[in-house]
This record gives C-alpha cells, structure tokens and sequence, in this order.
C-alpha cells in the first residue's frame, strides 16, 4: 500500500490517502484518458504513458524515497509516496 501525501504550499492542510498500487495506476489511467489529444503527436504520447503506467517493469508510478538534490517546487502541489 502506498501512502500519498497532497500538499499545497499555498494552504497549512495536508491531506494523506492510502491507496493501492493498482488503485494508483488506474486513478492516473483514467486521468491521461480524460485528456482530448489536439494532435497526432499528443496521441502517441498518451499512448506511450499509457503504455509505461501498465507495464512500468516492476516499478513504483511514483518514487518512494527523496532523489539526492531533490528540491521540493516553489509553488504548485506536490504529490509524493511514502
């Protein structure tokens, strides 16, 4: 089970939900197929991160410990595992 933890940096509220890795993948599955593509281009690419969510290797979809430099943004949410 994953851990992801939303943070606006904007807002003193952190919100944690625990979700399956499969869960995971299709929450971010079913986000690249919302997406209208404007182009041919854009098509091939929704279909090459599709390709990568599905079959990512054995991998975590997101890193599970800080990269070493990593900084976190200066704005935006940040999304991470734990």
């Amino acid at each position: 089970m994953t851990t992801m933890v939303a943070t606006d940096p904007t807002d003193v509220v952190t919100t944690t939900i625990s979700i399956t890795e499969a869960a995971q993948r299709a929450l971010v599955r079913a986000e690249l197929l919302s997406i209208r593509p404007w182009d041919a281009l854009e098509r091939e690419q929704i279909a090459q991160t599709l390709a990568w969510v599905d079959d990512s290797g054995g991998a975590p979809l997101c890193r599970i410990a800080k990269q070493a430099g990593d900084a976190a943004p200066a704005s935006g949410v940040l999304l991470r595992a734990r």
